[in-house]
């Protein structure tokens, strides 16, 4: 992705998450998950997790159900942390879909960590 292009997309996906749509998700989200990382239980530093990525599928960025609470260290340990040099990508789009990654489609629980099945 050329610089400007990747400038773009950002300011874009910075100006969604400044919204009050977006605001009124995060909190509903961090209320639903008791205000603590759903992996490690930290309530500092919490992040909310589209669990299917927010760049990738963008008709599920404000859905409860995509996301989920983690702290920072864990959102951080995640297939899709801040990867927006793969948006709009058929093969990513592919591996997701198809082989889970980024969350935990055979047994069907984003809740769960993937060291704590």
């Amino acid at each position: 992705m050329n610089k400007n292009k990747y400038k773009n997309k950002k300011k874009e996906l910075d100006r969604l998450r400044r919204s009050k749509e977006y605001t009124l998700l995060r909190n509903a989200v961090l209320e639903r998950d008791k205000y603590e990382c759903i992996w490690c239980g930290d309530k500092n530093n919490l992040e909310i997790d589209h669990i299917k990525s927010f760049t990738i599928f963008p008709e599920l960025r404000f859905a409860i159900d995509n996301c989920r609470t983690l702290c920072k260290s864990c959102h951080s340990k995640t297939f899709m942390w801040d990867n927006l040099d793969i948006d709009n990508n058929a093969l990513a789009k592919y591996w997701i879909n198809k082989k889970g990654i980024g969350w935990f489609p055979k047994n069907n629980n984003a809740s769960k960590h993937p060291r704590k099945r």
